[in-house]
């Protein structure tokens, strides 16, 4: 595993991105959706001090202030699922799997043609009447601030395993130590150059409301990506301009 560690988000962004497009040892792998990837050959892991400080994102990353702030929502506020035609707005919201974690039995949502759009559970997934893992972290770190319990899961060993995008997100740990909340988040799968940087945006957000409600100041944040990759066609406008700021 490669450690990077930066003061804020936005510098690590940069130095994550140059990790990967800087190894001679990089994978050229082809994902189940055939995409074309280099891929990191060992996990990364990104340690970053003050994450509710500024730069937020790097001047380099595609999306701006506003896009931020809306992909913080998907992690803040859940909310129901909204089926189009053909299609699901989204297939899963990690606000919902975070704050309203899917109950009872799980089916197929299927389309007018019989196609899968993408599978439910009787309770919770916006509903509003699942699980709240973050009442339940809250409720621990209360109790007990020198818990090691205080997890979140998101990835659902009975429905997310046959979706085509099952989430990339799969745990988030809070601890209080020293006085402040740390966070620790692990992916499956993580987009480090167009992904990442809202990744971490949004997991800081949750972490300042965590410890907001607990009433303790913010600690660091890590992310461990067990695959972390950068789509080097698909994104390559947006790695010239990581890679200008190299020089």
């Amino acid at each position: 595993m490669y450690t990077i560690t930066a003061d804020t988000i936005g510098p690590a962004h940069e130095k994550v991105v140059k990790l990967i497009m800087g190894t001679a040892d990089f994978l050229d792998v082809t994902t189940e959706d055939k995409e074309e990837t280099f891929e990191y050959p060992t996990p990364v892991n990104i340690h970053i001090e003050r994450p509710n400080k500024p730069p937020f994102a790097s001047p380099a990353f595609r999306f701006g202030e506003q896009a931020l702030e809306a992909y913080k929502e998907q992690i803040l506020k859940p909310r129901p699922l909204v089926d189009r035609p053909g299609l699901p707005d989204f297939s899963y919201l990690y606000s919902d799997l975070i704050f309203d974690y899917p109950t009872g039995l799980c089916g197929s949502v299927l389309d007018e043609s019989g196609k899968m759009l993408r599978m439910d559970w009787e309770g919770g997934n916006g509903r509003g009447n699942g699980a709240n893992q973050i009442d339940y972290v809250i409720e621990k770190l209360t109790q007990n601030p020198t818990s090691r319990r205080a997890v979140v899961s998101l990835f659902h060993p009975i429905g997310h395993p046959v979706q085509e995008d099952p989430p990339c997100l799969n745990h988030i740990w809070f601890a209080i130590r020293s006085g402040h909340l740390n966070c620790h988040a692990l992916f499956r799968s993580n987009d480090m150059l167009s992904a990442w940087g809202g990744n971490a945006y949004a997991l800081a957000g949750l972490q300042e409301y965590v410890a907001e409600r607990l009433n303790v100041p913010v600690g660091w944040l890590e992310t461990t990506s067990l695959s972390a990759h950068i789509y080097f066609k698909r994104d390559n406008h947006e790695l010239q301009e990581f890679k200008r700021r190299w020089h």
